[in-house]
């Protein structure tokens, strides 16, 4: 749910820290739902072998899954209303680029439901290729706002992107391969398949935290250098600090570490006599 974050990597207030956590839980759960589906559907008659029937009532969730992008469109249209200057145009060239998707897409699916256009036909696949050149009115939109307007705060929304995705396909194949194993080592025991599963979340579950940071810190390192080296600073600079008694001394430190982390133009420091 990128779009929350738009145009400055920031939610629109803290309120909207509910609304965000829930659209990730849904997604999260649509995925799973349809990883652990029993059959597949792809091949008739074939079994998922990572199925779990007791997940399959809380597909009525699926309905949540379309609420989700009103609510990041609702915050969108919220912000719009509220920006001024370069913000103001940041937005609107995104919702020129969104708006140009979803009427393309609105008029094709409206055309192909008027006409009963045949799947496969040549004015479906016409509609289809219009749809795809329509998408990327998307990315060229926020390409003018990144060039013309600045919007490099996006560079938040890619950092979070690149981390949770890396996240979610790490924790993805720790369960698959998690339940697997179990159920090979369970195999003789009656309900194997149900204690491969419920260990395989307890394990992934504790997961979570540890991955997460581990997979922050190599994000850092490799493609934000800079603030890799200043949390570094810092953490070099806390603990020396336990350490410093002279004033002097102590200034000197902090002076060089506030230009080494943020390299303000000036800098100056008051100490309460």
């Amino acid at each position: 749910m990128g779009v929350l974050w738009l145009p400055d990597g920031a939610l629109l207030s803290p309120r909207w820290r509910w609304y965000s956590r829930s659209c990730t839980a849904v997604i999260v759960l649509a995925y799973v739902l349809i990883a652990t589906e029993p059959t597949v559907t792809e091949i008739p008659g074939t079994e998922n072998p990572v199925a779990v029937k007791w997940l399959q009532p809380l597909e009525s969730l699926f309905l949540l899954f379309p609420l989700s992008f009103v609510g990041a469109i609702a915050s969108v249209v919220l912000r719009y209303r509220r920006a001024k200057g370069v913000q103001l145009q940041q937005l609107r060239w995104i919702a020129v680029g969104g708006l140009v998707f979803v009427a393309v897409y609105v008029v094709g699916l409206g055309i192909r439901l008027r006409l009963d256009l045949e799947v496969g036909g040549l004015a479906n696949t016409l509609l289809d290729y219009l749809t795809f050149a329509a998408y990327a009115a998307i990315p060229c939109a926020i390409g003018v706002a990144i060039l013309r307007y600045r919007l490099y705060d996006l560079g938040i929304v890619i950092n979070r992107a690149l981390v949770y995705g890396a996240l979610t396909a790490t924790l993805a194949a720790a369960y698959v391969g998690s339940v697997l194993v179990l159920q090979l080592a369970l195999s003789r025991v009656s309900g194997g398949t149900d204690l491969a599963v419920a260990g395989s979340t307890l394990a992934v579950a504790a997961l979570f935290r540890p991955a997460r940071s581990r997979i922050q810190t190599w994000v850092d390192r490799r493609f934000y250098r800079s603030r890799y080296d200043a949390a570094r600073t810092l953490q070099v600079f806390s603990s020396r600090l336990r350490d410093q008694v002279d004033i002097e001394a102590l200034r000197s430190d902090l002076n060089s570490v506030v230009r080494e982390t943020v390299a303000p133009a000036h800098v100056s420091l008051w100490l309460r006599s």
